[in-house]
């Protein structure tokens, strides 16, 4: 990583935000939604994103940008357990993106590293999975302080001690975004709903 990268590195997730809109079969017809918009074993109401039939047929990306509003904003906690590997994946892609698997774990840590090796899996990215596998045993090797400043961040991130992860997690096929895409368009009443009036979801 050369001092240009590293002083454009960016921290946030907006160009993510602005993905390629879903096939129309991701969509759900009014009438089917009823006993979807609350999935959940437990005494909390799930918390999806909620879009109108008409914003849909109009614009059908904002079921992605929803999705992606979803996976951003929310906190893991509040989460169901049917959410939760979508929001890891995406946070373990946003983070690579932006800054590589060395922003990824200094940003990350490893509180959630295993589940997000088996969140990869369970969305069909297995390529990333070993990947992730391998670039968390070499974090866990050593024993890490905390980076504290910008120049302390970019000095550590030019050794390049995870270069070669890079590398390959750009290589890999399919990619994130298209195992995300698949995802949301087979398990979309977990993030989505599309109804015929405005309903209010958190």
């Amino acid at each position: 990583m050369s001092v240009e990268q590293c002083s454009a590195l960016r921290y946030d997730c907006d160009s993510l935000d602005r993905r390629p809109s879903l096939p129309t079969s991701a969509l759900i017809d009014c009438g089917s939604l009823s006993q979807l918009t609350v999935r959940r074993l437990d005494a909390h109401v799930m918390i999806i994103r909620s879009l109108t039939k008409e914003e849909v047929e109009v614009e059908p990306f904002q079921v992605w940008n929803a999705f992606v509003d979803l996976l951003s904003t929310e906190n893991y906690g509040d989460l169901s357990s049917e959410q939760r590997p979508a929001h890891l994946v995406f946070w373990y892609e946003s983070e690579v993106q932006n800054g590589g698997h060395f922003q990824y774990f200094e940003n990350r840590g490893a509180e959630h590293l295993a589940a997000t090796v088996e969140a990869l899996g369970s969305v069909g990215a297995t390529c990333q999975q070993e990947l992730l596998r391998e670039a968390g045993e070499l974090w866990l090797s050593l024993t890490r302080s905390r980076v504290q400043t910008t120049e302390e961040f970019c000095d550590t991130a030019l050794e390049d001690e995870f270069e070669a992860f890079d590398s390959r997690f750009h290589d890999c096929s399919p990619s994130v975004q298209e195992c995300l895409e698949a995802h949301l368009e087979r398990y979309q009443a977990f993030f989505v709903s599309v109804t015929c009036t405005r309903h209010l979801h958190r």
